[in-house]
């Protein structure tokens, strides 16, 4: 597929549906999956971790030095208490907010997002990655009965997993409250001190594995702005070395109304970046419209 094929929307879900088909469709997936669920954005999550510190954010806009405040400030570097500071903030910022399966089943792009993960004879996603904290997306897999397991990077320790699903959580793993799925990932990628470690060195296990993703699998971007360096650094390597022969992009970027310098900023790391008007109602659309093609080819 050269520039004009992927201009049509049409032939871009058609790509997408052949590796699905063929179980070569990677997805990774930031904040913009998880807001929609009522969580927040990092900017949002950080005010709300202050205020329960009994601080705030003020006028900070550096996110990651004032993570690294918390951290070594109200939780005196106990790793464990920043995780529990952070996890309440996610998770509690709405009173009587639940995750249970009809609140989790309203949400269309995540019923969308399942649709290309579960199996059938039109294919699944080969392996998700996800920048985001939660366990909404495992969730609801396991409330279709699905055999799914969470997989924390951040640690640097993790198993080969054998589930029906792996959702690979790069930055680290907060399960949501009354989640049976449990995590003992102490490391969580938020302050500035972790991001750099995990930018500056591709050869870590976690890097690694995510490369080997990129490298072989068409990618799907989806709630991500491409900001985050750490990304960034593993797009630039994957363009150099990805396996995508006479394709024009090796990934698609879902994103609502872009500018063009943010066009430019993901063509400029060899991924597409297909514009969305409406992003729950055409990300509804074009995720399904991918299993729909990959079915009919099947």
């Amino acid at each position: 597929m050269d520039a004009r094929d992927f201009a049509r929307p049409e032939k871009v879900q058609e790509l997408l549906a052949k590796q699905l088909l063929a179980g070569r469709l990677s997805v990774f997936l930031g904040a913009g999956i998880s807001i929609p669920m009522g969580l927040p954005d990092w900017r949002e999550l950080l005010r709300r971790a202050f205020h329960k510190a009994g601080s705030s954010l003020g006028r900070r806009r550096n996110y990651q030095k004032a993570a690294d405040e918390l951290l070594n400030g109200p939780c005196k570097g106990n790793k464990k208490d920043f995780r529990k500071l952070i996890s309440e903030a996610l998770y509690k910022g709405r009173k009587g907010f639940s995750f249970d399966y009809a609140t989790l089943r309203a949400n269309s792009t995540l019923s969308a997002l399942a649709a290309l993960v579960m199996s059938s004879k039109r294919g699944r996603v080969s392996e998700v990655f996800t920048f985001n904290f939660d366990d909404l997306l495992e969730r609801y897999l396991d409330y279709h009965g699905f055999v799914v397991e969470p997989v924390c990077l951040s640690d640097e320790r993790f198993w080969a997993s054998s589930a029906d699903v792996a959702v690979y959580h790069a930055h680290g793993i907060l399960p949501s409250p009354q989640s049976r799925f449990k995590s003992d990932c102490s490391e969580l990628i938020l302050g500035a001190r972790s991001y750099a470690e995990v930018s500056g060195r591709m050869e870590m296990r976690s890097n690694q594995r995510m490369l080997v993703a990129m490298q072989s699998t068409v990618v799907l971007f989806i709630g991500l702005s491409g900001d985050d360096s750490r990304l960034q650094n593993l797009m630039a390597i994957t363009n150099k070395q990805h396996a995508r022969g006479r394709l024009e992009y090796w990934g698609v970027a879902l994103q609502k109304s872009p500018e063009d310098d943010e066009v430019k900023k993901w063509n400029g790391y060899g991924v597409f970046v297909q514009e969305l008007s409406d992003y729950e109602d055409d990300m509804l659309h074009f995720l399904l419209g991918i299993c729909q093609q990959a079915a009919k080819i099947a």
